[in-house]
């Protein structure tokens, strides 16, 4: 009986999942284009070379993995223009940290996980000045970090060339260290993050590297708050091993120091951000973005109306009775909406799931090279390619494990926390660079191995 409900839990994750992929290639392929016709082409042709995957030659090896390293350096010696947006923000910020100035408080105190970029990057600019390449030079170093943590991740797996490699030439990744904006910190702490969590093995020092799990999420939570949604992923993960007749005081204690080190790191930094600006904030500061969400006129993206709407309550009020009105106004919002809220969320996943190669080729191009169009456009179908080819990878993995009745993994965490963020994201407010964080669990997925882990042998952990 056990093993049967055992069964039909990890089969419910993979048909979840599995429905969860199909929908992103389906939103992508929807209305499609030149770029994306390429592209599709393209990403069918990479899954084919990807199953013949060798590098046996070590000189070629060398080659392929230098390759990326230069375009990223490069991107130290571009011409960049003026900032615009939530780039001018951070860098103003920045620049006013590094030479003791006050910062944005009233921003900060609305939106607190601006904060920690800031101090990373102005910390950098008052050691190295405040010149743009600066801001390049500082998330390529978190970048180069979360490299060596991706490596030191699968450095001793079977698939670590191929893992390796998908990064390396991740276009996403590489297009957006030029940005002022935390998109490389969060993706590089995610990296850490997954690191640790791979290290857990109840054999031997799953106190310590539990522990690290929760600090560095901890962390990363202060870049973008979102690994609530990997504390209850890992929930799910462990109420399996139950299943699997692992000690459940091992696995409690495991859950309760990464969930305990998390809420506690995450506390302290925002202590940290309310001494810097001088002002009480809450951890949870969601009413905004769930308001915005719910705004079914602008398809629940930010729009000025909602932002000066909100910006009154909080100088009529404080910044927390703020978030508490607008959380309660967007949830009559969504009730009186009824059936309309279907194909509210549609319109929603297709933004959050399906605009991010045209986005990202919008943003570096206008800001760095926006009179090359055929580059843009080459850029463009490179973008789309790669995203389908993540999605295609997954979509036969997931497949062969539900053939092949696979246990229950660390890597189905990550897939997991990506559906958990992807459903999170259409219940607030929603861009194409918040698919961002979720494409990363996915490249890890992507490439690992499901033959030879059947139910009936166990899995080390």
């Amino acid at each position: 009986m056990q093993k049967f409900f055992e069964k039909k839990y990890v089969h419910f994750f993979n048909v979840c999942c599995f429905l969860f992929i199909i929908f992103l290639i389906l939103i992508n392929l929807y209305n499609p284009s030149s770029f994306k016709i390429l592209g599709t082409v393209l990403a069918i042709i990479g899954l084919i070379l990807l199953k013949k995957f060798k590098i046996n030659n070590k000189y070629l090896f060398i080659i392929l993995l230098i390759i990326p390293f230069i375009i990223r350096f490069s991107l130290l010696f571009l011409d960049y223009g003026p900032l615009v947006s939530d780039y001018e923000w951070f860098y103003n910020n920045a620049v006013a940290f590094s030479k003791g100035m006050s910062l944005d408080k009233n921003y900060i105190a609305l939106f607190p996980y601006l904060h920690l970029y800031v101090i990373v990057l102005g910390t950098f600019f008052k050691i190295l000045g405040s010149q743009y390449s600066v801001v390049v030079f500082t998330n390529l170093l978190l970048e180069l970090i979360g490299i060596f943590f991706l490596y030191q991740t699968v450095k001793n797996k079977s698939y670590f060339k191929k893992l390796l490699f998908l990064y390396l030439y991740n276009p996403f990744s590489i297009l957006w260290i030029p940005m002022c904006h935390s998109v490389i910190a969060v993706n590089t702490f995610l990296i850490i993050v997954f690191y640790f969590f791979f290290k857990i093995n109840f054999s031997k020092k799953y106190i310590l590297y539990s522990l690290l799990t929760g600090v560095f999420m901890g962390i990363a939570n202060n870049f973008r708050p979102v690994l609530i949604i990997f504390v209850i992923a890992i929930a799910i993960y462990y109420i399996n091993l139950i299943f699997r007749r692992y000690k459940w005081q091992k696995l409690f204690l495991s859950f309760i120091l990464i969930t305990l080190s998390f809420i506690s790191v995450n506390k302290v930094l925002l202590l940290t951000t309310e001494y810097n600006i001088d002002t009480k904030i809450k951890s949870s500061q969601s009413g905004w973005s769930i308001f915005v969400g719910s705004n079914i006129n602008s398809k629940g993206l930010w729009n000025e109306e909602d932002s000066k709407y909100f910006i009154q309550l909080a100088s009529q009020y404080d910044v927390t009775t703020a978030h508490t009105l607008v959380k309660n106004e967007a949830l009559k919002k969504y009730k009186s909406y009824g059936l309309k809220n279907i194909p509210f969320m549609i319109s929603k996943a297709k933004i959050l799931g399906s605009n991010l190669p045209e986005y990202t080729s919008q943003s570096f191009f206008e800001f760095v090279l926006h009179k090359f169009s055929i580059i843009e456009y080459v850029f463009k179908i490179y973008l789309f390619c790669y995203l389908l080819l993540i999605f295609l990878l997954n979509l036969f993995n997931l497949y062969k494990k539900m053939k092949l009745k696979v246990l229950m993994s660390k890597y189905d965490v990550l897939i997991i926390f990506a559906l958990g963020l992807f459903l999170a994201g259409l219940l607030v407010e929603v861009h194409a660079r918040y698919f961002l964080p979720i494409l990363l669990p996915l490249i890890y997925t992507a490439v690992t191995r499901t033959i030879g882990n059947s139910q009936n042998t166990k899995n080390k952990i």
